[in-house]
């Protein structure tokens, strides 16, 4: 009996925690954390790492950044964060900012580039799955990353322009937006080889899509990290998702507004990605780029 209570209490924080998780995604997704709000960052003077080409970070990198010492856990006077912005094409809005930051605040902002916010990642979904292997795929507003992970580490990466937000804009309807993906994933498969192995999803928009797949199964649990699902029932969600009412399916499955509006153009990346790759099985990893700066 004590274990069973033990292992419930577990569940429910576990629970908890994804739900956190997401809703703080949501929030920062609302807030404008996407690529109309880009800033430009120039590298910081100093900066022991090698110089990357077209730098970009966020607004919400930003607010977050001008955080007070006391919201920060009371870190004393000297000490400073380090932060990772991560690249988005996009316009941006000045090359300021990054020195702004760091006057104003103390904070050092690290700007990445996709092919670095595809290793970070997959450092992700090792910290979360040690011993993990397969491709793992990292969706944000504007892009889209691939990285191979074996034996503790991460392989050949590749980023792409295949974000939800930039799919939204392609002109032509859904024929000229689809054709993009087929033409786009095409190309990564090339680069990236044969991956038949596991596929690891990383992003609020797979997640969104994992709860609309939970809701049409039935399935009795909520926690995403690590749930699985086949390549079959991504098909059949995806085709959930294009036949049904989207504020509908919204409403049930607990997906925001700002979310959902972005999930059909994810899910038709997801059904190409699975058809092309044609892995074994397709599981949501909550571990991102956050976890794979840890894993450093």
């Amino acid at each position: 009996q004590g274990v069973s209570s033990a292992a419930s209490d577990v569940y429910k924080r576990q629970v908890q925690e994804d739900q956190r998780a997401d809703a703080g995604d949501d929030q920062r997704h609302d807030r404008g954390e996407r690529v109309e709000h880009e800033i430009d960052v120039d590298t910081q003077a100093g900066d022991p790492r090698p110089p990357l080409d077209d730098r970009r970070t966020t607004v919400g990198d930003v607010e977050r950044a001008g955080e007070q010492p006391e919201e920060r856990g009371g870190r004393d006077e000297g000490q400073h964060d380090e932060r990772a912005a991560v690249e988005q094409p996009g316009e941006g809005g000045g090359p300021r900012c990054g020195d702004e930051v760091q006057r104003e605040t103390g904070l050092k902002i690290w700007v990445i580039d996709g092919e670095e916010e595809a290793r970070l990642s997959a450092q992700g979904v090792l910290l979360g799955w040690p011993g993990a292997f397969g491709l793992v795929c990292d969706i944000g507003g504007s892009s889209m990353e691939l990285a191979e992970i074996s034996g503790g580490r991460v392989g050949k990466r590749v980023t792409s322009a295949l974000g939800p937000l930039k799919l939204r804009d392609i002109k032509g309807g859904a024929k000229a937006r689809q054709a993009q993906i087929k033409t786009v994933i095409e190309e990564l498969a090339e680069k990236m080889g044969a991956q038949r192995d596991r596929l690891f999803l990383v992003g609020g928009s797979w997640r969104a899509i994992a709860r609309i797949d939970m809701v049409r199964r039935g399935y009795p649990l909520h926690v995403l990290h690590e749930y699985r699902m086949t390549p079959k029932s991504v098909r059949e969600t995806v085709k959930h998702i294009q036949t049904s009412d989207h504020e509908e399916l919204r409403k049930i499955s607990g997906v925001s507004s700002s979310r959902m509006a972005l999930v059909p153009f994810a899910a038709e990346v997801l059904s190409r990605l699975v058809k092309t790759f044609k892995p074994k099985d397709i599981a949501i990893s909550s571990y991102g780029i956050r976890e794979g700066m840890l894993y450093e």
